[in-house]
């Protein structure tokens, strides 16, 4: 576990901190078991949990990565990054209707936040209000 050391102290202190930086400084294997320990060290820091929902999504592993996103929320809610990675998450293993209500909570959040319009429009089964489209001009 000597990369958890590492990989707390890069979460605290490095802006942007992600799986892929951390897989450099030990491999796959090694960070899935620091983050997961990382976890269980502070189970209330929201960060882990949305370093590895991206390795597991990178990994294909969708349903874990809901399962990190929506720990990440529970935590912080409504950071936009996490709702986003929950939705193209919720997409992707084909649960649309549950994507459009987390891309919704995501443009009503953060209405300048254009990511979140544009993936209700990729999903191609919503139709945007007048006020939606004022808010993106």
């Amino acid at each position: 576990m000597e990369i958890c050391a590492e990989f707390l102290q890069e979460l605290r202190t490095v802006p942007g901190a992600s799986g892929t930086n951390l897989i450099s400084l030990g491999g796959m294997e090694s960070t899935i078991e620091a983050i997961q320990h990382a976890i269980k060290v502070e189970p209330r820091a929201s960060l882990p949990h949305l370093v590895i929902a991206g390795i597991w999504t990178r990994m294909d592993r969708h349903e874990e990565a809901v399962g990190a996103f929506r720990a990440a929320l529970e935590i912080q809610p409504d950071t936009a990054g996490a709702l986003l990675g929950l939705g193209h998450a919720l997409r992707t293993i084909g649960r649309h209707d549950d994507a459009v209500k987390t891309y919704q909570k995501l443009a009503a959040r953060y209405p300048d936040f254009g990511k979140a319009y544009w993936s209700l429009a990729n999903l191609k089964n919503v139709s945007f209000r007048p006020d939606e489209i004022e808010a993106m001009e």
